[in-house]
C-alpha cells in the first residue's frame, strides 16, 4: 500500500512566496547580505553558523533561477502578446487545445455554455472557459456560467482564461468556487513550457 503525503503549498502573501515570484537574483542577494552581516556581526567560531541561516534565501533564489531559465524575454512577452490579441476565439481555443495535450491532458470541447474545453488528467476534471478571453474586464457572470457548466459536467476544477482586468467580485467568485483564472503573464510563461509560442 502506497502512503500518500499531502503536498505543502506557500501562503500566497508570504515572504518565501513573494521571493519565488520575483527575480531569482533578489533571493541570491538577500541570502549573500545576511551571510556577509552574519561573518561580520558574530565572534568568529559563530559566524559560519549565523550564515547558514541565510540558507533558505539561497534555496529560494535557486529554486526560482531554475523556473524563470527558460521563460520569455520582454521582447519575447510582448511579441508572444501581440500574437495572441490578433487571434480570434477559435484560432486561441485551438492553440490552448495543443498546449493543455502538451501539458498531459486529454482534451475535447466542452459543448457547454459558459465552457470551451474538457480537461481530464488522472481522473480529474477540468473546464476551461476562454472566448472571452480579449475582454477588456472579466466580471463574475462568465465565472457563473463556468460554475454552472461544472456542476452539469461534475467537473471538480474550471478556468478562465483572461488577458483584460479582472473584477474584485470575479475574483471573490473564483476563489469560492474552485476556478482559477489565467491572466496573461502566467499565460504567456505556460504556452512557452510547452512550446505553442
Amino acid at each position: 500500500m502506497s502512503m500518500k503525503f499531502p503536498k505543502f503549498k506557500l501562503p500566497p502573501n508570504s515572504l518565501f512566496a513573494v521571493l519565488l515570484r520575483s527575480r531569482w537574483w533578489i533571493s541570491i542577494l538577500i541570502g549573500a547580505v545576511l551571510s556577509a552581516l552574519a561573518l561580520a556581526a558574530l565572534p568568529a567560531p559563530y559566524g559560519p553558523m549565523g550564515a547558514m541561516g541565510s540558507f533558505p534565501f539561497w534555496g529560494i533564489g535557486v529554486v526560482a533561477l531554475f523556473r524563470q531559465w527558460k521563460l520569455p524575454s520582454a521582447k519575447q512577452r510582448a511579441a508572444a502578446l501581440a500574437r495572441l490579441q490578433a487571434m480570434n476565439t477559435r484560432e486561441f481555443t485551438a492553440l490552448l487545445e495543443k498546449a493543455y495535450a502538451a501539458d498531459g491532458y486529454s482534451v475535447r470541447p466542452a459543448n457547454l455554455p459558459g465552457a470551451d474545453l474538457h480537461l481530464v488528467r488522472q481522473g480529474s476534471t477540468t473546464l476551461v472557459a476562454a472566448r472571452r478571453f480579449k475582454a477588456s474586464s472579466l466580471g463574475a457572470e462568465p465565472l457563473r456560467e463556468l460554475s454552472a457548466a461544472m456542476t452539469r459536467a461534475e467537473a471538480g476544477q474550471g478556468m478562465v482564461v483572461a488577458m483584460g482586468s479582472i473584477t474584485e467580485q470575479a475574483r471573490r467568485w473564483a476563489d469560492a468556487h474552485a476556478i482559477r483564472i489565467l491572466e496573461t503573464d502566467p499565460l504567456i510563461d505556460w504556452l512557452y513550457r510547452m512550446k505553442q509560442l
